[in-house]
């Protein structure tokens, strides 16, 4: 909760509020856990929590998906007192919420459900919740395109287990007393009783089935057979007794028996997703994708002989997975999402293969970004391997028209050959970033007479360039040798600015750009050259031989910009400095920085007023109003993030994405 504990207030247990509280049986069930893991969203990580292996190797090996909560207990607390929940407080639109009625709604339905159960939310929350909870979905192997045949299971760890049978007592009481529910039958499973919830005939439910064992494990499910699975891996008990009022079957303290068969927590292809995630996390979700395989390999065909096949290259991907999971964390410096994915490099694409293991090091010089920047996009980038990944997703008639255009290029690069002589040698450094100069945010009036109005925020696109493959050389280093073509020799660089040079010459003859009289207009900066159109267009260019780099524009006036602040650049700090802070080893990531944005959006608040309520035909006032809630909520964080990274032998893939905290210890605030 962000404020009070709205739902702890003790009720009378005798009272029962009219209505169906627990109708749906099942799914309600699942809702008031729901409801309860509400009381603590968002609460950090503790590393005393004891994990969930323990009821981890009591789910079957087949759970389609599995989602694990550990260490609620000692998590609220902790979220109760972060600087970030109290921040969050003083948001205006936080204020107003929880004094709305829909908050007021949620208390009350909060404080009807205590007064059913006897007990505040938040001691379930603790002392049932408190230690692990993991909930499975199992689709059905042989239709798992089928809804109707997925099936549920619930299996957490009570620490006051008196309390989870009056919890049970209490919730069987109830839908009996209102017709809800019909009986509740005592099975037996070698030596081990478990209940049966059957429903009332007509009502098309499922019965449900929970067991209650002495050392507080409790699973709940609406498959027969996934609680005797439980059963028979939770181990046979010889001494075995029923709680009372319907609560349950326990088995005798001490007596836990060998597993039957190995439950998904001791499988290896578990083991290998989750030794990968975070080892501290509020929650983990695992995911077999054998079903998302069937659901592809189900996917139509495209309908046009030459329509790509995207889908087929998807279906190669899903099959080479093995397993997938993923992690919630919540720490003093950051909230992310960290997902990992590992692979069978056998069954992966031989591009794929090759872009992971392309091992060819940075031109350090593509690292520096101005200050200036409002986000960044960096990636390690294969272009030899992008460029079959084309032709894979491309269908075979379609082969032809690429061939004709690499054709084209090849005389554009001066008979350099694309694939064998200039895709090597690009990359596999590229960064992209938003320039936010005080002259970007006037395009189209300011001093930059080829800023085209409409583009507040110029890109500028860098990547580096060797002339040959492997080759990464220091700045200010010469270049290396040429290709010998025709009795002269040739670099990459120079036939890279002779292809961009013939396009914008070709761009001139526009007669929609200066009746096609537009001419090229170069300038020099920092050692290079700037080349642009005499005209409004959103391209400029410079290539730069002596620091081996390409820089591409939407104006000439950021490229300027780049080459100009270069050497002032710090290739550690900026944007560099919070991937070591929050995603240290991706190269591969796309960054922005809310203190800049903020900061921007600020200085020029009126402005964007009015032209989101122009484009959104909206009034100004309301769109005024939405503009500095969000700019409230944006200045809680430092940055956020999408980071991905593939291992080089094709074994794993590692994505993460979410916010720095403003008060992150390893990054200091830009705010001023």
């Amino acid at each position: 909760m962000i404020r009070g504990e709205g739902c702890s207030r003790r009720s009378s247990p005798g009272r029962v509020p009219k209505g169906r509280v627990f109708g749906g049986s099942f799914r309600q069930v699942m809702a008031v856990t729901g409801r309860v893991l509400i009381l603590a969203v968002s609460a950090r990580a503790d590393a005393s929590v004891p994990p969930a292996e323990a009821l981890l190797r009591l789910v079957p090996p087949d759970a389609t998906v599995v989602l694990t909560v550990e260490g609620l207990r000692n998590q609220v607390h902790a979220l109760s007192t972060s600087r970030l929940v109290s921040d969050l407080r003083r948001l205006p639109v936080v204020q107003s919420w929880l004094d709305s009625d829909k908050y007021r709604r949620f208390q009350r339905s909060c404080r009807e459900i205590e007064a059913v159960l006897g007990v505040q939310l938040t001691a379930v929350r603790d002392e049932l919740l408190g230690d692990a909870v993991v909930l499975v979905l199992r689709l059905s192997p042989e239709a798992p395109t089928d809804p109707s045949q997925a099936r549920g299971l619930l299996v957490l760890q009570a620490r006051d287990r008196a309390l989870l049978g009056r919890l049970i007592d209490a919730v069987n009481t109830t839908q009996r007393d209102h017709g809800e529910l019909a009986r509740i039958v005592e099975r037996d499973r070698a030596g081990v009783s478990y209940q049966v919830r059957e429903f009332p005939a007509g009502t098309g439910r499922l019965p449900e089935y929970y067991v209650h064992f002495v050392d507080g494990t409790f699973a709940f499910s609406n498959s027969e057979s996934l609680i005797q699975s439980v059963i028979d891996r939770k181990g046979r008990s010889p001494a075995v007794r029923a709680g009372s009022g319907g609560g349950g079957g326990t088995t005798a303290a001490g007596d836990v028996g060998t597993p039957r068969d190995p439950g998904l927590g001791d499988r290896p292809r578990f083991q290998a997703v989750r030794r990968r995630l975070p080892a501290r996390a509020l929650a983990r979700l695992f995911i077999d994708p054998r079903p998302i395989e069937h659901y592809l390999a189900a996917a139509p065909e495209p309908r046009k002989p030459t329509d790509p096949r995207i889908v087929p290259v998807l279906q190669r991907y899903v099959s080479a997975v093995d397993y997938a999971g993923a992690a919630l964390v919540w720490d003093a410096d950051a909230i992310a999402i960290h997902s990992v994915e590992t692979l069978d490099p056998s069954r992966v694409d031989p591009w794929l293969r090759r872009w992971a293991g392309d091992r060819r090091p940075w031109n350090p010089v593509v690292r520096r970004i101005p200050p200036t920047a409002l986000a960044m996009a960096s990636a390690h980038l294969d272009l030899t391997a992008l460029r079959e990944a084309v032709f894979q997703i491309m269908p075979e008639p379609e082969h032809p028209r690429l061939g004709n255009l690499e054709a084209v290029l090849t005389g554009l690069l001066l008979g350099q050959d694309v694939r064998t002589r200039i895709l090597p040698c690009l990359g596999p450094g590229v960064v992209a970033y938003l320039d936010a100069t005080v002259e970007a945010t006037e395009a189209g009036t300011g001093p930059d007479p080829t800023a085209r109005r409409g583009w507040l925020f110029p890109i500028v696109v860098v990547v580096s360039v060797a002339d040959e493959p492997g080759e990464s050389r220091p700045a200010g280093e010469a270049p290396g040798p040429a290709a010998a073509s025709g009795g002269f020799t040739l670099t990459v660089a120079t036939a890279l600015d002779n292809a961009l040079h013939t396009v914008l010459a070709l761009a001139a003859l526009d007669e929609h750009r200066g009746g096609g009289r537009a001419r090229l207009t170069t300038s020099d900066v920092a050692g290079a050259t700037v080349t642009t159109l005499d005209v409004p267009v959103p391209f400029a260019y410079a290539v730069d031989r002596v620091h081996g780099r390409l820089v591409l524009g939407t104006s000439a006036g950021a490229v300027a910009r780049y080459l100009e602040g270069w050497s002032g650049a710090d290739a550690s700090g900026g944007f560099w400095g919070l991937q070591a802070a929050a995603f240290a080893g991706f190269e591969t990531f796309l960054c922005i920085d809310f203190d800049a944005v903020t900061r921007l959006a600020g200085r020029y608040r009126d402005r964007l007023i009015r032209s989101l309520a122009t484009r959104q035909k909206r009034p100004v006032a309301a769109v005024a109003g939405d503009l500095d809630h969000l700019l409230a909520l944006a200045r809680l964080f430092r940055a956020a993030f999408l980071a991905s990274r593939i291992e080089p032998d094709a074994t794993a893939v590692y994505r993460t994405v979410g916010v720095i905290l403003h008060h992150n210890r390893a990054f200091p605030s830009r705010q001023p």
